[in-house]
């Protein structure tokens, strides 16, 4: 994942986290309806020194019109912190990671 020039590497996803995000997902589905779109571990294409990949997403329209690229911006983004909430909050990407994120319009 690239957030603000800085390449970071995601940790592994554990079988809890991967369950919250599934039932996560299909809460979204339920509500949003068919006009949107859940996007789960796929970028988003911000701007050339930053794709993030949320755990998901909720965009407008179907898969079909993201064949060329990723969609740019979101109406929703959602990421799971299960494990890791930890060390994130005490690494030196925890200050970063709100600054990070409000640049880039989230």
């Amino acid at each position: 994942m690239l957030i603000v020039g800085i390449i970071l590497e995601q940790a592994k996803i554990n079988p809890p986290h991967a369950v919250a995000c599934e039932l996560i997902s299909d809460a979204l589905r339920s509500i949003f309806g068919p006009d949107w779109l859940v996007r789960m571990g796929t970028p988003l294409d911000v701007n050339r020194d930053t794709d993030p990949e949320p755990d998901l997403y909720v965009v407008r329209g179907k898969p079909r019109d993201f064949l060329a690229a990723h969609p740019s911006t979101a109406f929703l983004v959602v990421d799971v912190s299960d494990t890791t909430l930890f060390f994130t909050r005490l690494s030196s990407w925890s200050g970063m990671r709100p600054r990070a994120f409000r640049t880039i319009g989230f």
